[in-house]
């Protein structure tokens, strides 16, 4: 996690956590999940039955965070900081199937360093890859989706788009399909569909903007993530997420 310390409308003082004044607490943990999330859930939906979902599937990946001018980490992540860069593994594990308003969802537990940092819960369904439910275990909130958050759709056609509200909380997302392109990450080179997702949070002050881009190989879920989180045009973080490792959970 983060800080910001200058007198930009909208931004926390020093001192307090997570992001910036001006905040609910509801949008501050969407903000959390949407800036930092990275699950590696999903196939393309067009060979829904290669969803590496089953439990025991596992991804191993390098987290790159960089953050802007007057954005400050956390103590526990200082330590491990040099300078405004933050270098670290993420494993990210299919660990249980649990049940949520009597639908089965795959929940997902990733770890930084070795230390909890997320739990989501997703489901494939007829419309796509839905996300209803994640744990930030950096600041222990639970946050449900209303309704469930469609990452994926069905097919993933090129300049398709859909977009999702959230019921309660002023937050909202566009989602836009690219085409496949050759993406190249420590695990290898894949042929990966980009899908770019711009979510908005508002806010009394500046509206939080993030913008991220997701690379999407068949099979193997996410192989690469940029996210860039800006209020007013100024960056708070540049998160990128590339994958060292895939391991199948028939092979574990």
């Amino acid at each position: 996690m983060f800080r910001a310390d200058h007198g930009r409308r909208g931004l926390r003082p020093r001192g307090l956590s997570p992001l910036f004044t001006g905040v609910p607490r509801l949008v501050r943990r969407f903000a959390s999940i949407a800036a930092c999330s990275y699950l590696l859930g999903a196939a393309l939906p067009c060979v829904a039955q290669d969803y590496p979902l089953a439990v025991g599937t596992q991804w191993t990946l390098h987290l790159r965070q960089e953050l802007g001018a007057g954005v400050h980490f956390s103590d526990d992540d200082c330590a491990l900081a040099k300078g405004n860069v933050l270098d670290m593994t993420v494993i990210a594990r299919v660990a249980a199937l649990d049940p949520l308003s009597g639908v089965r969802y795959s929940r997902i537990e990733s770890r930084r360093n070795g230390k909890p940092w997320l739990e989501e819960w997703l489901r494939i369904a007829p419309e796509g890859l839905l996300l209803a439910k994640s744990i930030d275990h950096s600041t222990e909130e639970q946050n449900e989706m209303l309704p469930p958050q469609r990452w994926l759709s069905p097919t993933l056609t090129p300049g398709e788009s859909w977009n999702w509200k959230h019921s309660v909380a002023p937050v909202s997302s566009h989602t836009t399909v690219g085409t496949a392109e050759k993406t190249v990450v420590p695990a290898g080179a894949f042929d990966a569909v980009r899908v770019t997702i711009e979510t908005i949070f508002t806010t009394e002050g500046e509206p939080l903007k993030v913008t991220q881009i997701r690379w999407f190989v068949p099979g193997v879920g996410y192989v690469k993530q940029d996210t860039r989180a800006e209020i007013a045009g100024h960056l708070l973080t540049h998160t990128v997420l590339t994958l060292e490792k895939f391991e199948r959970a028939s092979a574990r």
